[in-house]
């Protein structure tokens, strides 16, 4: 089964940049790197990072018709990025936004708003991220 695995993880971006070459991702998405100059986060001055995730994924957004109970793990206003290549991004490290630098943060970008990782669940050939909107904006 790891040969078909291989396979389709070589190809994977053929298939999932059909959306971006017809132009129907419902938002651009970005990995952004947050460094700051001194040893710690918020001290000094901050540079900022960002690089497109391409193939771009999936966006579901969870609202309120999706009846979120509270105390789940998925809240009003959760997103979750399905079919991230794992061509792109083979390590789970790549898309997971840690960091062992403590004057480094990372996030996603969702339509000009940040998010922290919750969750990451790996597939055969794609990853999928679950995010909540960050609260420092």
């Amino acid at each position: 089964m790891s040969g078909i695995v291989d396979d389709l993880r070589s190809s994977v971006n053929d298939i999932l940049g059909l959306r971006d070459s017809l132009g129907v991702g419902l938002k651009k998405v970005y990995l952004v790197t947050r460094t700051w100059s001194g040893s710690e986060l918020g001290e000094g001055t901050k540079t900022v990072t960002k690089k497109q995730l391409l193939p771009s994924p999936r966006v579901v957004e969870f609202m309120d018709e999706f009846k979120i109970k509270d105390g789940g793990a998925v809240q009003q206003g959760d997103l979750l990025l399905k079919m991230i290549s794992k061509q792109s991004y083979p390590l789970r490290s790549d898309i997971d936004c840690t960091t062992s630098s403590e004057n480094v943060e990372k996030f996603y970008e969702v339509g000009g708003t940040l998010y922290r990782v919750i969750m990451v669940r790996e597939k055969h050939v794609v990853w999928d991220v679950q995010l909540r909107r960050d609260s420092k904006q």
